[in-house]
């Protein structure tokens, strides 16, 4: 029971020094740390402080790009619909929950297509808009805030593109995330979780 007591309470003041260094860090934090990997073996100690840190880095890059596109964008729009046509967004891959049922345009071709997942911010822009067909949209690395390229293997060659254009498959990703097919991914030198700029 006392080793119990002794873990509990050396995890809590693991939780408080990094509370402290989560506010002492800048607000426009774009650089996502890598989620450090952790199995049992090393102890629960050791698994509850490195997911506590994991979860805590990736709440600090949602909350600078929300506070990116709160302070940035919206409140310095000229209109509505600018407020909302414009965003700063997390990458995530595009994978096969994506994928629009048998009979539907882009069925079985969500990797090999133009269309990304975006926000409903877009769809509202559409419509605020009155916007016409064909609804394409860039995306685009941002100078300082997207995170290095990728490298790639020898046999590939980096296209050395800083933005792509390509349309939408739906409106359903999360607040601030984008989800891109691998090979615009690859295209821009993207990793899951950097930064782009979606117009």
């Amino acid at each position: 029971m006392y080793e119990r007591i002794l873990l509990c309470a050396s995890f809590l003041v693991c939780l408080q020094q990094n509370i402290i260094m989560v506010s002492a860090s800048s607000t426009y934090q774009f650089k996502p740390s890598s989620q450090s990997p952790i199995s049992l073996k090393s102890g629960i100690f050791k698994v509850l402080t490195t997911k506590w840190t994991n979860a805590r880095n990736l709440a600090v890059l949602e909350q600078a790009v929300e506070d990116y596109n709160a302070e940035e964008i919206v409140a310095t729009a000229p209109d509505p619909v600018s407020a909302i046509s414009y965003r700063r967004l997390i990458v995530m891959p595009l994978d096969g929950r994506f994928d629009p049922p048998a009979g539907v345009f882009s069925h079985g071709h969500v990797q090999t297509g133009d269309k990304m997942s975006l926000p409903r911010e877009f769809w509202t822009a559409i419509l605020k808009g009155h916007a016409e067909v064909p609804w394409l949209f860039e995306v685009s690395r941002v100078d300082g805030i997207t995170g290095e390229r990728v490298k790639f293997p020898p046999k590939m060659e980096d296209p050395n593109l800083n933005r792509v254009v390509g349309g939408a498959i739906d409106f359903r990703a999360p607040s601030n995330y984008v989800f891109l097919p691998r090979w615009m991914m690859q295209a821009l030198a993207l990793k899951p979780r950097d930064v782009v700029d979606v117009k």
